[in-house]
Protein backbone atom coordinates (compact mmCIF):
# COMPACT_ATOMS: atom_id res chain seq x y z
CA UNK A 1 0.00 0.00 0.00
CA UNK A 2 1.65 3.54 -1.31
CA UNK A 3 0.35 6.75 -1.05
CA UNK A 4 0.60 8.57 -4.46
CA UNK A 5 -0.78 11.27 -6.05
CA UNK A 6 -2.82 12.00 -2.80
CA UNK A 7 -4.70 8.55 -2.89
CA UNK A 8 -3.98 5.55 -1.65
CA UNK A 9 -2.86 2.31 -3.91
CA UNK A 10 -1.90 -1.40 -4.01
CA UNK A 11 1.33 -1.68 -5.43
CA UNK A 12 0.16 -5.45 -5.34
CA UNK A 13 -3.27 -6.50 -7.21
CA UNK A 14 -4.43 -8.31 -4.77
CA UNK A 15 -8.12 -7.91 -4.43
CA UNK A 16 -10.92 -10.05 -2.49
CA UNK A 17 -13.49 -10.96 -4.88
CA UNK A 18 -17.34 -9.59 -4.99
CA UNK A 19 -15.89 -6.73 -2.87
CA UNK A 20 -16.18 -2.93 -4.66
CA UNK A 21 -13.13 -1.41 -3.88
CA UNK A 22 -14.52 1.79 -4.60
CA UNK A 23 -16.39 2.03 -1.61
CA UNK A 24 -14.66 3.35 1.80
CA UNK A 25 -15.81 0.00 3.53
CA UNK A 26 -14.63 -2.56 0.61
CA UNK A 27 -10.98 -0.51 0.23
CA UNK A 28 -10.83 -0.81 4.18
CA UNK A 29 -11.72 -4.82 4.38
CA UNK A 30 -9.22 -5.56 1.41
CA UNK A 31 -6.17 -3.15 3.40
CA UNK A 32 -6.91 -5.42 5.96
CA UNK A 33 -6.99 -8.85 4.13
CA UNK A 34 -3.55 -7.64 2.23
CA UNK A 35 -1.67 -6.18 6.10
CA UNK A 36 -3.03 -9.81 7.66
CA UNK A 37 -1.16 -11.71 4.29
CA UNK A 38 1.23 -9.56 4.90
CA UNK A 39 2.01 -10.35 8.36
CA UNK A 40 1.48 -14.04 8.16
CA UNK A 41 4.29 -14.12 5.36
CA UNK A 42 6.75 -12.20 7.06
CA UNK A 43 6.09 -14.42 10.14
CA UNK A 44 6.95 -17.34 8.16
CA UNK A 45 9.72 -16.25 6.18
CA UNK A 46 11.37 -14.67 9.90
CA UNK A 47 10.77 -18.12 11.02
CA UNK A 48 12.68 -19.85 8.50
CA UNK A 49 15.32 -17.45 8.76
CA UNK A 50 15.51 -17.24 12.34
CA UNK A 51 15.81 -21.14 12.82
CA UNK A 52 18.47 -21.23 10.03
CA UNK A 53 20.69 -18.73 12.35
CA UNK A 54 20.29 -20.83 15.11
CA UNK A 55 21.23 -23.94 14.03
CA UNK A 56 24.24 -21.98 12.64
CA UNK A 57 25.20 -20.23 15.95
CA UNK A 58 24.97 -23.77 17.18
CA UNK A 59 28.22 -24.34 15.12
CA UNK A 60 30.15 -21.93 17.59
CA UNK A 61 30.80 -24.03 20.21
CA UNK A 62 31.40 -27.28 18.28
CA UNK A 63 34.27 -26.35 16.12
CA UNK A 64 35.40 -24.02 19.72
CA UNK A 65 35.80 -28.13 20.91
CA UNK A 66 37.02 -29.01 17.68
CA UNK A 67 39.66 -26.65 17.51
CA UNK A 68 40.62 -27.18 21.37
CA UNK A 69 40.68 -30.86 21.00
CA UNK A 70 43.43 -31.43 17.51
CA UNK A 71 45.50 -28.25 19.27
CA UNK A 72 45.52 -30.44 22.89
CA UNK A 73 46.63 -33.66 20.48
CA UNK A 74 49.20 -31.46 18.18
CA UNK A 75 50.62 -29.92 21.69
CA UNK A 76 50.82 -33.58 22.78
CA UNK A 77 53.08 -34.23 19.70
CA UNK A 78 55.27 -31.73 19.98
CA UNK A 79 56.06 -32.69 23.46
CA UNK A 80 57.52 -35.91 22.87
CA UNK A 81 61.08 -35.62 23.21
CA UNK A 82 61.82 -38.76 21.77
CA UNK A 83 62.08 -38.89 17.73
CA UNK A 84 60.67 -41.19 15.77
CA UNK A 85 63.44 -43.30 14.33
CA UNK A 86 65.86 -42.98 17.10
CA UNK A 87 67.40 -46.56 16.68
CA UNK A 88 66.39 -49.06 19.74
CA UNK A 89 65.19 -52.43 20.09
CA UNK A 90 62.30 -52.85 17.91
CA UNK A 91 60.38 -55.78 20.01
CA UNK A 92 60.24 -53.01 22.77
CA UNK A 93 58.13 -50.42 22.66
CA UNK A 94 59.52 -46.95 24.42
CA UNK A 95 56.71 -44.64 26.54
CA UNK A 96 57.13 -41.99 23.04
CA UNK A 97 55.61 -44.86 20.99
CA UNK A 98 52.78 -45.35 23.57
CA UNK A 99 52.11 -41.48 23.57
CA UNK A 100 52.61 -41.42 19.46
CA UNK A 101 49.69 -44.17 19.09
CA UNK A 102 47.35 -42.56 22.00
CA UNK A 103 47.72 -38.99 20.05
CA UNK A 104 47.14 -41.59 16.87
CA UNK A 105 44.34 -42.08 17.92
CA UNK A 106 42.65 -39.47 19.22
CA UNK A 107 43.30 -38.02 15.95
CA UNK A 108 41.27 -40.38 14.43
CA UNK A 109 38.62 -39.87 16.57
CA UNK A 110 38.68 -36.18 15.98
CA UNK A 111 38.57 -36.30 12.17
CA UNK A 112 35.52 -38.81 13.00
CA UNK A 113 34.01 -35.91 14.99
CA UNK A 114 34.45 -33.52 12.12
CA UNK A 115 33.44 -35.53 9.48
CA UNK A 116 29.82 -35.93 11.29
CA UNK A 117 29.87 -31.99 11.90
CA UNK A 118 30.24 -31.84 8.23
CA UNK A 119 27.52 -34.41 7.46
CA UNK A 120 24.92 -33.15 9.68
CA UNK A 121 25.59 -29.18 8.41
CA UNK A 122 25.38 -30.80 4.64
CA UNK A 123 22.32 -32.48 5.25
CA UNK A 124 21.14 -29.22 7.15
CA UNK A 125 21.80 -27.34 4.02
CA UNK A 126 20.44 -29.37 1.46
CA UNK A 127 16.97 -29.53 3.50
CA UNK A 128 16.62 -25.72 3.49
CA UNK A 129 18.24 -24.59 0.37
CA UNK A 130 15.24 -24.49 -1.52
CA UNK A 131 13.42 -22.77 1.33
CA UNK A 132 15.72 -20.38 1.47
CA UNK A 133 16.16 -19.72 -2.32
CA UNK A 134 12.27 -18.63 -1.98
CA UNK A 135 12.44 -16.23 1.40
CA UNK A 136 15.78 -14.69 -0.19
CA UNK A 137 13.73 -14.09 -4.08
CA UNK A 138 10.50 -12.95 -2.64
CA UNK A 139 12.27 -11.01 -0.44
CA UNK A 140 14.32 -9.02 -3.58
CA UNK A 141 10.81 -8.43 -4.72
CA UNK A 142 9.43 -7.29 -1.56
CA UNK A 143 12.82 -4.97 -1.70
CA UNK A 144 11.74 -3.53 -4.86
CA UNK A 145 8.65 -2.75 -4.63
CA UNK A 146 8.90 -1.09 -1.02
CA UNK A 147 11.87 1.25 -2.83
CA UNK A 148 9.25 2.18 -5.28
CA UNK A 149 6.69 2.52 -2.02
CA UNK A 150 9.13 4.79 -0.55
CA UNK A 151 10.73 6.66 -3.25
CA UNK A 152 7.24 7.56 -5.15
CA UNK A 153 5.38 7.81 -2.05
CA UNK A 154 5.03 11.53 -0.44
CA UNK A 155 4.08 9.68 2.75
CA UNK A 156 7.18 7.51 2.96
CA UNK A 157 5.47 4.08 3.52
CA UNK A 158 7.40 1.79 2.22
CA UNK A 159 10.66 2.44 4.58
CA UNK A 160 9.82 0.66 7.14
CA UNK A 161 8.63 -2.28 4.95
CA UNK A 162 12.18 -1.78 3.24
CA UNK A 163 14.28 -2.09 6.48
CA UNK A 164 12.11 -5.36 7.13
CA UNK A 165 12.88 -6.65 4.15
CA UNK A 166 16.52 -6.02 4.31
CA UNK A 167 16.99 -7.42 7.65
CA UNK A 168 15.19 -10.38 6.57
CA UNK A 169 18.06 -11.39 3.91
CA UNK A 170 20.47 -10.00 6.46
CA UNK A 171 19.66 -12.36 8.81
CA UNK A 172 20.03 -15.58 6.05
CA UNK A 173 23.38 -13.84 5.09
CA UNK A 174 24.75 -13.54 8.92
CA UNK A 175 23.88 -17.40 9.03
CA UNK A 176 25.72 -18.37 5.89
CA UNK A 177 28.73 -16.13 6.69
CA UNK A 178 28.96 -17.75 9.92
CA UNK A 179 29.37 -21.08 8.69
CA UNK A 180 31.97 -19.78 6.25
CA UNK A 181 33.67 -18.39 9.18
CA UNK A 182 33.65 -21.37 11.35
CA UNK A 183 35.00 -23.67 8.43
CA UNK A 184 37.85 -21.15 8.04
CA UNK A 185 38.97 -21.49 11.28
CA UNK A 186 38.36 -25.33 11.62
CA UNK A 187 40.58 -25.59 8.17
CA UNK A 188 43.53 -23.45 9.62
CA UNK A 189 43.63 -25.81 13.08
CA UNK A 190 43.72 -28.80 11.00
CA UNK A 191 46.64 -26.63 8.66
CA UNK A 192 48.61 -25.86 11.97
CA UNK A 193 48.57 -29.77 13.64
CA UNK A 194 52.51 -30.92 13.66
CA UNK A 195 51.23 -34.07 11.10
CA UNK A 196 54.94 -34.93 10.59
CA UNK A 197 55.41 -36.22 14.00
CA UNK A 198 53.05 -39.16 13.73
CA UNK A 199 53.70 -42.54 11.73
CA UNK A 200 53.63 -42.44 8.10
CA UNK A 201 50.35 -44.13 7.58
CA UNK A 202 48.36 -41.48 9.95
CA UNK A 203 50.39 -39.00 7.49
CA UNK A 204 48.26 -40.18 4.60
CA UNK A 205 45.31 -39.94 6.53
CA UNK A 206 45.93 -36.97 7.77
CA UNK A 207 46.80 -35.32 4.12
CA UNK A 208 42.89 -36.81 2.93
CA UNK A 209 41.58 -35.39 5.63
CA UNK A 210 43.43 -31.70 4.60
CA UNK A 211 41.80 -32.07 1.43
CA UNK A 212 38.19 -32.99 3.12
CA UNK A 213 38.18 -29.58 5.30
CA UNK A 214 39.00 -28.27 2.32
CA UNK A 215 36.02 -28.72 0.65
CA UNK A 216 34.42 -26.73 2.84
CA UNK A 217 30.34 -26.79 3.86
CA UNK A 218 28.57 -23.36 2.35
CA UNK A 219 24.88 -22.70 2.28
CA UNK A 220 24.74 -22.61 -2.10
CA UNK A 221 21.29 -20.96 -3.04
CA UNK A 222 19.99 -22.34 -6.58
CA UNK A 223 20.72 -19.92 -9.07
CA UNK A 224 21.64 -17.33 -6.63
CA UNK A 225 25.12 -18.21 -5.42
CA UNK A 226 26.43 -18.78 -2.24
CA UNK A 227 24.68 -17.64 0.78
CA UNK A 228 26.82 -14.24 2.49
CA UNK A 229 27.08 -10.72 2.63
CA UNK A 230 27.86 -10.62 -0.77
CA UNK A 231 24.40 -11.93 -1.47
CA UNK A 232 22.97 -9.27 0.34
CA UNK A 233 24.97 -6.40 -1.95
CA UNK A 234 23.64 -8.30 -4.75
CA UNK A 235 19.54 -8.62 -3.52
CA UNK A 236 19.76 -4.95 -2.73
CA UNK A 237 21.51 -4.02 -6.33
CA UNK A 238 18.51 -6.25 -8.27
CA UNK A 239 16.48 -4.67 -5.91
CA UNK A 240 17.09 -0.96 -7.01
CA UNK A 241 17.79 -1.82 -10.38
CA UNK A 242 14.13 -4.04 -10.57
CA UNK A 243 13.03 -0.65 -9.17
CA UNK A 244 14.46 1.50 -11.75
CA UNK A 245 12.82 -1.27 -14.50
CA UNK A 246 9.31 -0.43 -13.07
CA UNK A 247 9.78 3.40 -13.61
CA UNK A 248 10.76 3.02 -17.04
CA UNK A 249 7.03 1.70 -17.87
CA UNK A 250 5.16 3.52 -14.60
CA UNK A 251 4.87 7.15 -14.32
CA UNK A 252 4.07 8.83 -10.75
Amino acid sequence: LSYIHDDFIYLLPIRLPFLDLTTRFGFIINSIFIVFLSTVAYVAFLLVEDGFLYISFMAFPFVDVLILKIEEVGNNLNDIKEPHTTIRDHNRKTLSDELREKCEQNFLEIIKEVTEYQDFFSKFFETIKFPCFFVVTLNGIAIALAILSTFASSASLGLPSLLLFVFQVANSCLAGTIISHQNDRLLRAVCEFPFYEMSLEKQKIYLQFLHYCQNGIELDLPMVGLCNFELLKDVLYAGYSYYMYILNFVKF
